[in-house]
């Protein structure tokens, strides 16, 4: 197959799929296999938001691990899309909350404030 798939149902299916391998962490709690696990949910969100049990993952990494690249190169493309299109965070606390613990993470880099400013000036 050369084309995307682009039917919505279908395309939520492997999010589905990661999601309950998240929930019921049949994964091992190393950093390697955390930091993998993240690299592949955030692929699969290309076009799409974290559903609240993702999110809650990735905060728990963010709080964990704030100075890791992962941060960086991982959540960023989601968290910008979160902020540009999602405007309801009474209704998505735990996007909020990613939000949040996303520039927390940016704020601890090694760059002072220059990393959380260069973000929002971006936006």
């Amino acid at each position: 197959m050369a084309t995307p798939i682009e039917d919505a149902q279908v395309q939520l299916f492997p999010l589905e799929i990661a999601l309950e391998v998240v929930q019921k962490q049949e994964f091992d709690s190393s950093l390697t296999v955390h930091e993998s696990t993240i690299e592949t949910l955030t692929s699969l969100l290309e076009k799409g938001y974290p559903s609240p049990a993702m999110c809650d993952f990735f905060n728990q990494y963010c709080r964990g691990n704030p100075r890791s690249q992962i941060v960086i190169e991982m959540f960023t493309p989601a968290i910008e899309r979160i902020l540009k299109h999602n405007t309801d965070f009474v209704k998505y606390m735990r996007m909020r909350m990613l939000v949040q613990e996303y520039l927390l993470a940016l704020d601890s880099q090694n760059a002072d404030s220059d990393v959380v400013e260069d973000f929002i000036k971006r936006q």
